[in-house]
């Protein structure tokens, strides 16, 4: 069975990945001649349909791709899904050397023959192999197209080795569907196992194998991106020591008993940005699919967590259109036997839906009616494994461990088998708040942990668009009315056009990026109007969730502007409208009551004059860079228990655009074990997913806090507390995530809203306050 979608996909590093799908075959002793033989395969980019499905019948009915509120006359052509697919090249009985692919997907070796009109007219090779008149035809139905011939018995040549009495199906017509892949292919070698080839007969592994060819009944694949320089690889027999293989991260997964003998394993789970999908499925490995088939709502909900809304179905087939520069910072991962696979970004993204057109469709397709299965291609098989996760260690369920004692195995505290696998709460970044008030009130969303909006007016209608407030950026942008992804994934439009031919502008945040051309119009913020203040008008944005903000409004210094043009502040300074550079900030956590003060700001109602630190910035830049005294557990400063981690003296950087804290994973270990007293709790059927009681600690409430300038600012365990694990409900996720970066950290609002502050735009100062009580 086999999908492909290919589209060549590109990546700065080399990925590499080893498939090996082991033919379990009952035989004789017999005598080895060679352990492996290593062939190189070629990859070719496929402009037209490529392997698109093909679920293999005998004489049957092609399945047909479900198609949700679409008109069932509607035919899915397969025109618009190129690809990636990988051919050896291989001779049959002295004949011309011809390319095949090699397919995990279907069980059967097929060339044209001698006399096949149509596989000449689609550009394929014909063999030397001669189909008799009157044979016994049998017929192949793929969902690509369907092959007509005769079983013929063959000498087959691959690299070095010769396999003799190959029964191959000499192909006599093929219909317009399959002429498709005559571009690249002649032929398609089965590699499934070979119980179910159409007359019984062994497949050519296995036949290596009873030959005396190959020392196992093996086959490893290294199937290389289409920008990589490596060469892509197949391996028959041993494959244990190939150079791509990491021993440490090996699983091996029984293939269960099906009615096409295919490579059908139980995938545990799928985890798209941190969020563990909750659905055990079976699952086939085809190397001559590009695609990933994906049953729903499997499918609906990848695409819900992966593109936050962006996502949409096209019209006419159904399939969804993602846009098609790669975000960042997107991680997506399958897990098998407890061991996580990652996936690249760019292997996400497919081909465009339409040449000139900024919507690509989308690597996870529909899966046909009626098939309960996923169908793995190479959009996963050739990406790098990930190496950050440990294999499993006999151990499930919630550990405790005490920290700084290596040979500690650690006690397990709860180990239910209800379930498998943990379902993390994961913060979009950017959330948002909605509410309208003249003195700029702010709104709330909690769609992926709650950030704050507030709705300006553009254009001399002052029309009303909600916009993210932004510490961590310094510009005004909004959807324009030419964003068409902008419209899909639910963006107000805020009416502002932009010239052809425009220079266009990117910005680049942690949950997305935009694109667009600076216009001058009209922008009101509250009480306040600006005229003719360079915003940029979106023509492409990507990674934002359009339900709760169309835009962003960023409050950070002028060095972060493009262009280095002036700032909102800037230009309400310049005007009279406001007097000072201070802004200042109050952020609730339900309902209406959040603020952003200009002018007076240090004389809220909200901040305690009582308890306040005024931090100077750490460096010339335009963010809030501060420095952060320690972390604070249980009333004292956390220390890295082997010294090796700088718990202290850390630069920060204060961002009401993001949700987290965002820290160096080296830190995230000595956080966690101080704050349960030198203990830290794992989700071993998650990864080792450091997590914690969902009650917290003692008294939760001054468990975790910050000091700055000698003050503790201690936070409410719900602002950080995330959803329960799967596998024990009274352990939750930290609300702590990850980074690569070393040098500074990142504050984001689960930590303001336990105070008040006061940005200065000018020299970059941040003032924090206790919270008045009451």
């Amino acid at each position: 069975m086999s999908f492909a979608n290919p589209s060549p996909s590109s990546s700065s590093s080399p990925s590499r990945s080893l498939l090996l799908l082991t033919l379990f075959i009952s035989l004789s002793s017999l005598i080895l001649t060679e352990a492996a033989t290593t062939i190189p395969l070629t990859k070719h980019a496929t402009e037209l349909s490529a392997v698109l499905k093909k679920i293999e019948r005998f004489n049957g009915v092609p399945l047909r791709r479900r198609r949700r509120s679409v008109d069932p006359a509607l035919e899915l052509d397969g025109g618009s899904s190129g690809g990636l697919t990988y051919t050896v090249d291989v001779t049959l009985k002295g004949g011309p050397k011809m390319s095949v692919i090699v397919d995990t997907g279907s069980n059967q070796f097929w060339v044209p023959s001698t006399t096949c009109p149509s596989c000449v007219e689609g550009g394929m090779t014909n063999s030397s192999l001669v189909a008799p008149e009157g044979c016994s035809e049998i017929s192949l139905i793929y969902g690509i197209g369907t092959v007509n011939g005769c079983i013929e018995s063959t000498t087959l040549q691959v690299g070095s080795h010769t396999i003799n009495d190959l029964h191959v199906l000499a192909v006599t017509h093929l219909d317009e569907d399959m002429q498709w892949q005559g571009k690249f292919m002649s032929g398609i070698w089965g590699m499934a196992r070979d119980r179910s080839t159409p007359d019984g007969a062994p497949t050519a592994v296995s036949l290596m194998y009873q030959q005396g060819l190959i020392k196992s009944p093996t086959v490893g694949f290294y199937l290389a991106r289409d920008d990589d320089t490596n060469k892509s690889e197949m391996t028959i027999g041993d494959v244990t020591a190939l150079p791509y293989t990491n021993t440490d991260r090996q699983v091996t997964l029984q293939s269960a008993d099906n009615i096409y003998d295919l490579y059908h394993i139980k995938l545990d789970s799928v985890e798209v940005n941190g969020k563990r999908l909750r659905h055990d499925r079976p699952v086939i490995i085809d190397t001559g699919s590009t695609s990933i088939a994906t049953p729903e709502p499997l499918i609906d909900d990848i695409y819900a967590a992966l593109f936050g809304g962006a996502a949409v179905a096209h019209p006419d087939n159904q399939r969804y259109m993602v846009p098609c520069v790669p975000m960042k910072n997107t991680t997506v991962s399958l897990t098998f036997g407890g061991l996580s696979f990652g996936m690249e970004a760019v292997d996400l993204i497919g081909p465009e839906v339409e040449e000139g057109y900024d919507w690509c469709y989308g690597r996870f397709i529909p899966a046909f009616e009626g098939l309960d299965h996923m169908v793995v291609g190479d959009a996963f098989l050739h990406n790098r494994r990930d190496s950050r996760f440990k294999s499993r260690d006999g151990q499930a369920g919630i550990v405790r461990y005490t920290y700084g004692r290596e040979s500690d195995q650690g006690e397990t505290v709860s180990s239910p088998d209800r379930r498998r696998g943990v379902e993390l709460y994961h913060s979009e970044g950017q959330a948002a708040r909605h509410e309208k008030r003249s003195s700029v009130g702010m709104n709330i969303d909690r769609s992926g942990g709650i950030a704050y909006t507030i709705d300006i007016g553009v254009g001399k209608d002052k029309k009303p668009v909600p916009v993210l407030v932004d510490t961590g950026s310094a510009d005004i942008w909004v959807a324009s009315s030419k964003c068409s992804n902008c419209t899909a994934a639910g963006m107000t439009d805020s009416g502002v056009s932009y010239d052809e031919g425009c220079e266009i502008e990117s910005k680049s945040y942690g949950s997305g990026e935009v694109y667009g051309c600076l216009v001058n119009t009209d922008v009101t913020i509250g009480e306040f109007s600006m005229d003719d203040y360079p915003l940029l008008a979106a023509k492409d944005s990507q990674g934002f969730d359009g339900r709760y903000m169309s835009g962003i409004l960023g409050l950070a210094g002028s060095k972060m502007t493009l262009n280095g043009h002036p700032t909102p502040m800037d230009r309400l300074r310049e005007s009279k409208a406001i007097s000072s550079p201070e802004i200042g900030f109050y952020l609730a956590r339900s309902g209406d009551g959040s603020e952003l003060i200009f002018d007076e700001a240090h004389w809220s109602q909200h901040a305690n004059q009582g308890k306040k630190v005024t931090l100077q910035r750490t460096d010339d830049g335009g963010l809030y860079r501060v420095k952060l005294d320690a972390f604070i557990a249980n009333g004292e400063e956390i220390a890295d228990h082997d010294g090796g981690v700088q718990m202290q003296g850390i630069d920060v950087i204060i961002d009401t655009g993001t949700s987290d804290l965002r820290i160096p994973e080296s830190m995230m270990l000595p956080i966690y074990a101080s704050m349960g007293g030198n203990q830290f709790y794992k989700d071993t059927e998650n990864e080792d997913k450091l997590v914690v009681p969902c009650e917290g600690f003692g008294n939760p409430d001054e468990t975790f806090g910050f000091k700055f300038g000698g003050m503790t600012f201690y936070v409410k365990w719900s602002d950080f507390i995330g959803k329960p694990t799967a596998t024990d409900q009274s352990f939750c996720s930290f609300r702590i995530m990850p980074t690569p970066i070393e040098d500074y950290i990142i504050i984001g609002s689960n930590f303001l809203r336990n105070i008040y502050h006061v940005v200065n735009v000018d020299s970059g100062e941040v003032t924090m306050y206790g919270l008045q009580e009451g």
